[in-house]
């Protein structure tokens, strides 16, 4: 796997799982919490207009924070304070075989570039 078959699996597994998840749960409010609930039964609510505007939102806001975290990973997005900062090195390595990767090489493309192509 290389970066760009890892932002793509990203893309599929975290960001549209992510984002189905919640829209289906709004709609059919079977999350057992309290607060969710409130949402969900202020989401549905809602006309198609609102609704529409609320999936933009959470589309967005799930976008951002998957952006922001790739930007943490490729090191463009301090998490440490001070002179010393570390730097974070994400690996891939296929079981099967001897196969390794630097996913977050600084020498290739950032994993936040790509995700935003």
């Amino acid at each position: 796997m290389n970066n760009e078959e890892f932002v793509t699996a990203i893309r599929t597994a975290v960001e549209l799982s992510t984002i189905n998840s919640l829209i289906k749960e709004f709609e059919e409010s079977k999350i057992p919490s309290e607060k969710f609930k409130k949402m969900s039964a202020f989401y549905n609510t809602l006309n198609e207009q609102g609704k529409d505007m609320i999936k933009h939102i959470m589309i967005e806001a799930v976008q951002s924070t998957v952006f922001g975290f790739f930007c943490v990973i490729d090191g463009v997005r301090a998490i440490e304070k001070g002179p010393e900062k570390g730097r974070l090195e994400l690996w891939y390595k296929k079981e099967s075989s001897s196969e390794s990767h630097v996913l977050n090489n600084p020498d290739s493309d950032f994993l936040h570039d790509i995700y935003n192509t």
